[in-house]
């Protein structure tokens, strides 16, 4: 019989607190997270997490350590957890899995993997291609899996889709659970991967203007989306015409990155929607970094988990994101972000558990539709109340007095501060 139970019981944490401490502060000098301030003095460990050094900053008198803002700060697994987790996350291992190999939580394990998913992405933000460039695109079925946030069923809205209905004719669409997924394979060794609402032409230049550089050459194949690229030496293969190569021209490059995305998304087991990009994103990720092992693709990883500005951005997931979207396509539940006014934009009346727009102190605010997980519960709201419909989504208004009166359960409400959406409080 095993005396040991999971694998990082047979980590060592002074190993992993030295490792953690080069990867915060290698490229950085030691400072205050709260003031930047230099004038730093050791002012001992903690006795709750062993090998973990505290620093007190003669600046702001304040104490700080090595996790301090990060995505590891604050947490009660330890080192070893964090850093198995995301070594599996590079061997494309599920949250569920994750979750058994460290005998943590599947809530726990989900919250990780996407805030370790989006620290990854945040090396991938800013690359364009350039040279010769190869496109391809692909529909994947995608539609509003998990439960409703309460238990139960989620309202979808539509009758159920069977496991083995047939798709729908024609082009995938955001609408029909069949995003489009574009590929921007360069020849250089580089990829580009976006989740699209659409295949639109307009869709298609935006995400030719975000993946690649003006003037390359681009390949792709004959479909009506690539045709109309303006700012590149465009040139296509007819494939309706059996043709799939003339001369260097070709996109097979882009069809065998597909080859690899379908069985990387195969593992997860169905596919929200609204998590598509960022399970694209970290693909896209992997790829690129795909000359190192998993123990380099997880040091990049954490080292950008150990940065304060991207930790903050990776907990709100803002590094991931559809391209083609604008605040009036968005589908599902509602989610306002008003922008303050010069006093407090908002206030909560907790009677009925709704958000009522206040006064003049609101006026001038903007209300911003934006991708919000629809997993509200279906409750009757209270008498007098206006209620939104779910296809509705407010693109940009001013609010006055009495104009906003909507049910706390119907929308995701958003702190001024922080772009990620909550659950509002229930009364």
């Amino acid at each position: 019989m095993s005396t040991l139970s999971y694998l990082h019981q047979l980590f060592n944490i002074d190993p992993c607190q030295a490792s953690i401490h080069t990867l915060r502060w290698k490229d950085r000098s030691l400072q205050c997270p709260w003031c930047e301030s230099q004038d730093i003095d050791p002012w001992g460990t903690y006795h709750y997490r062993p090998g973990c050094k505290r620093y007190w900053c003669n600046g702001c008198q304040r104490t700080f350590n090595d996790l301090t803002a990060t995505l590891l700060h604050r947490s009660k697994r330890s080192l070893p957890h964090w850093m198995l987790a995301t070594f599996l996350l590079c061997l494309s291992c599920s949250s569920r899995r994750i979750a058994r190999e460290l005998g943590v939580h599947s809530r726990t394990s989900y919250r990780w993997c996407w805030w370790l998913r989006n620290a990854a992405v945040s090396y991938e933000t800013d690359r364009r291609l350039e040279g010769t460039v190869e496109a391809d695109d692909l529909y994947h079925t995608a539609g509003n899996k998990g439960q409703a946030q309460g238990g139960g069923k989620k309202a979808l809205g539509r009758r159920a889709r069977g496991r083995r209905k047939k798709r729908e004719p024609g082009r995938g669409h955001y609408d029909k659970d069949r995003p489009a997924v574009i590929a921007w394979v360069s020849r250089q060794g580089s990829v580009v991967i976006q989740a699209t609402r659409d295949f639109t032409v307009k869709t298609v230049q935006k995400a030719a203007d975000l993946a690649v550089q003006t003037g390359s050459r681009l390949y792709t194949d004959s479909a009506s989306g690539y045709r109309a690229l303006k700012g590149y030496l465009h040139e296509f293969v007819n494939h309706t015409q059996k043709e799939y190569a003339r001369g260097d021209v070709h996109e097979n490059r882009a069809e065998c990155l597909f080859s690899l995305l379908k069985p990387y998304l195969r593992v997860f087991r169905g596919i929200s929607k609204y998590n598509l990009p960022g399970y694209v994103g970290f693909f896209q990720f992997l790829r690129n970094f795909r000359q190192q092992n998993a123990f380099g693709q997880a040091e990049l990883i954490l080292r950008a988990a150990l940065d304060p500005a991207i930790a903050t951005r990776a907990r709100r997931g803002e590094f991931v994101k559809y391209r083609g979207f604008c605040a009036t396509d968005v589908h599902g539940s509602l989610c306002l972000r008003l922008e303050p006014g010069p006093a407090d934009t908002g206030t909560a009346d907790r009677r009925h558990g709704h958000s009522r727009a206040a006064g003049p102190a609101a006026a001038g605010a903007t209300l911003w539709g934006s991708a919000a997980s629809p997993e509200q519960p279906e409750r009757p709201g209270p008498p007098g109340v206006r209620r939104l419909p779910e296809w509705l989504v407010v693109a940009s208004c001013s609010v006055t007095a009495g104009d906003v009166d909507i049910c706390s359960w119907q929308i995701m409400t958003c702190s001024t501060r922080w772009n990620r959406c909550r659950p509002p409080s229930r009364p």
